[in-house]
C-alpha cells in the first residue's frame, strides 16, 4: 500500500432544488485551498466528459463529477478546501495530511495514541493547534521534544 495523496480524488455535485432549468455555469467556478485558487484550477475545471448537465440543470436533477486532486496536497498541513461560483458555495471541508513516517503508535507509548515518532506528543494536538490559528512553526517551538524529533528525521 503506497503512503501518498496523489490518487485523492475530491467528488463534486450541484442539485438544482429550484422549479426551473438553471446553467450551473461549472467552468466558472473556483476552488479554494486555504483561501487561494490553484494557478491551473480553470485549465482541470474546463476539461474532462460533459453532458447535458454541464449546460443546463432541470429541477431536481444533479450533476456528479470527480477531479484527481492529490498534487494539490502533497505536503503535510492542514488544508481547507472550498467549491464556489456566483450560484453556489459548498460546504468548506478539512483534509490533513501527515508524514506516515513521521506517526508511529504503540501500546506501550500513550497507551496506543498516535504519536510523532520519538516523542510523547500526541498527533491531535498538532491538528487542534493549527485549526486553533497557531502556525506549524509555533507548535514545533511549543512543543517539547517535536523540533528535536524532526531535526532527526522523525
Amino acid at each position: 500500500m503506497r503512503n501518498t495523496t496523489e490518487d485523492l480524488q475530491i467528488c463534486f455535485a450541484l442539485v438544482n432544488d429550484g422549479h426551473s432549468p438553471v446553467n450551473p455555469e461549472v467552468p466558472a467556478s473556483h476552488l479554494l485551498i486555504n483561501g487561494v485558487e490553484p494557478k491551473d484550477w480553470s485549465f482541470v475545471i474546463g476539461n474532462g466528459l460533459r453532458n447535458d448537465r454541464w449546460d443546463s440543470l432541470a429541477s431536481g436533477q444533479s450533476l456528479l463529477f470527480a477531479y484527481s486532486l492529490g498534487r494539490y496536497f502533497l505536503s503535510p498541513g492542514v488544508y481547507r478546501v472550498r467549491w464556489q461560483s456566483e450560484n453556489f458555495e459548498a460546504p468548506e471541508i478539512t483534509l490533513r495530511v501527515v508524514l506516515p513516517e513521521t506517526i508511529t503508535r504503540d501500546t506501550e507509548i500513550m497507551h496506543g495514541t498516535p504519536v510523532f515518532r520519538g516523542t510523547r506528543v500526541p498527533v491531535q494536538t498538532l491538528f487542534d493547534s493549527i485549526e486553533g490559528g497557531e502556525t506549524l512553526e509555533d507548535f514545533l517551538e511549543g512543543s517539547h521534544g517535536l523540533a528535536a524529533a524532526r531535526s532527526e528525521g522523525a
